[in-house]
């Protein structure tokens, strides 16, 4: 018998004791059943409605509430599942974020092949990966790619032709010194892509940005050290907001 219905036994018997007891049991269940989820309603049609969203913000938000189960799932299934536990739609960015997210815990070949880190990366920077057409990222794309990967898959490492592919993207955006956040991953590839001269001048553009940074004075100077410093800045704060 149910405890709804075992009170209002006890009430009709004039059991007033029993009544009292039950009706405290029926306020307990009433408490635990008014129990919201850890995670914070606004916070979470915050990160699923927006499309700045950081890959990494999803991942672990999906993480902790669904486990390691939502890999395999279908992006269908997570949207109607993300929509009974939250009232939340996803954007169509975060579906894109989410589906490229459930390839890279899936599949290698964003490590191995340049043309699956591509659509990663574009996917990550909310640029709608299609993979019947190529959209080359931009360097803070590619950098906050190659950092989201390294944070979700830390023991995969990247192939050859993906350093490669990252360092011809900077070089050919005018940047000449591997950023500092992916150089240990890709200064070997990209080292092998620069002139001397060009080698030679990593440690006082390091220098200049350190001290750009401490000063807040970025300079205005036609000199090489100061404009790769710039463009190292400029690359590595971009990379920041794409992956946090």
């Amino acid at each position: 018998m149910k405890l709804n219905e075992q009170y209002y036994e006890a009430i009709l018997t004039g059991n007033t004791k029993l009544a009292s007891d039950l009706k405290s049991q029926m306020e307990d269940h009433m408490k635990l059943a008014q129990i919201v989820s850890r995670s914070d309603p606004i916070k979470v049609n915050t990160i699923l409605n927006n499309d700045n969203s950081q890959p990494i913000q999803l991942y672990y938000f999906l993480n902790e509430k669904y486990g390691d189960q939502w890999w395999d799932w279908e992006i269908e299934t997570i949207e109607r599942l993300v929509w009974l536990d939250y009232g939340a739609a996803m954007t169509d960015g975060n579906r894109d974020k989410v589906q490229a997210i459930k390839m890279l815990i899936n599949n290698q070949r964003p490590f191995l092949d340049w043309f699956y880190f591509n659509q990663i990366a574009t996917a990550f920077a909310g640029a709608m990966a299609d993979f019947s057409t190529l959209k080359s990222p931009s360097p803070g794309m590619a950098v906050a790619a190659m950092k989201t990967m390294m944070e979700i898959r830390p023991d995969e490492p990247f192939s050859r032709d993906v350093k490669k592919y990252v360092s011809i993207l900077l070089i050919n955006d005018g940047i000449y010194i591997p950023p500092p956040s992916v150089s240990d991953i890709i200064k070997e590839e990209f080292n092998a892509l620069i002139s001397n001269e060009s080698r030679e001048l990593r440690v006082p553009v390091l220098k200049k940005c350190s001290e750009m940074v401490q000063t807040k004075n970025y300079g205005d100077k036609d000199d090489p050290v100061e404009i790769q410093a710039k463009r190292l800045l400029i690359c590595e704060e971009a990379s920041n907001i794409y992956s946090g």
